[in-house]
């Protein structure tokens, strides 16, 4: 039966890895299954001290406090945990205690990760450009046609430290089952049975039962994102020495073309 018990439903992502638009499904999906959230926290991120977005935070509040303060006053609701702020021990400690439900996910393809981070860098240097902020700039052709002036060397090493990442957490996690968001937004193999299939394994783990039925209703007009090719977002001057490296270190695999 699906019952949310007073208990927080966690997803643990991080940022360019497709979690805005899995929350906001999961959000919508969970409402059309009659599972009502009291409260959406932080843009899905309880966390982000520094836009003080949270309502019980105060001025030189710890992660953790506010974590405490937060359950304490509302344990209902939905959102979004960076990895760098979920392996911190007191805050799955406090999750724990809570008995939260919690869904690891992660974007496979690093080299998009890199890409969307790099974007966002240059927003952040750029913001003043924007009236609208990080919303305009994301439905910008000026995101869309940037292109990245990294050298390639950094490029690599930028890849190698996310790879790093990507396998260290599921050290820490004792290799427990992620779902790749490519999944869930259809980008992996542009089949809508895929789509389906990943939500029902996401709800499965958040102790839910996904009606089908429902999940088809939603995504009947949904149409999968085209994906860029890397070719148009590396400079042409640069792009056979950035593919012979990849494959070297074998991250040839995520390029696109």
């Amino acid at each position: 039966m699906n019952e949310l018990n007073k208990v927080p439903i966690i997803i643990v992502n991080d940022g360019c890895c497709i979690s805005t638009f899995c929350m906001e499904t999961l959000n919508n999906l969970l409402n059309m299954h009659n599972i009502n959230n009291e409260k959406l926290f932080n843009n899905y991120e309880i966390l982000k001290l520094k836009k003080k977005k949270n309502g019980y935070y105060k001025e030189g509040m710890t992660i953790e406090k506010l974590l405490k303060v937060t359950f304490k006053n509302n344990n209902t609701f939905l959102t979004k945990i960076f990895y760098k702020h979920f392996f911190s021990k007191n805050v799955i400690k406090s999750l724990n205690e809570i008995n939260s439900r919690i869904c690891y996910t992660m974007r496979q393809n690093i080299l998009d990760i890199y890409v969307c981070q790099y974007k966002d860098k240059w927003y952040n240097e750029n913001s003043h450009l924007f009236n609208g902020g990080f919303s305009e700039f994301r439905k910008s052709d000026i995101k869309k046609n940037l292109i990245v002036s990294d050298s390639v060397n950094k490029i690599i090493r930028k890849i190698k430290k996310l790879d790093e990442q990507h396998k260290s957490r599921k050290v820490k996690l004792n290799d427990k089952k992620f779902i790749l968001t490519e999944k869930l937004c259809g980008t992996f193999d542009n089949n809508k049975s895929t789509i389906i299939e990943e939500w029902s394994k996401l709800f499965s783990t958040l102790g839910f039962y996904l009606d089908k039925n429902i999940a088809m209703e939603y995504f009947k007009e949904y149409k999968i994102k085209e994906q860029y090719k890397h070719t148009s977002v590396f400079k042409k001057e640069i792009i056979d020495d950035l593919k012979k490296k990849l494959k070297k270190h074998n991250y040839l695999k995520y390029f696109r073309e």
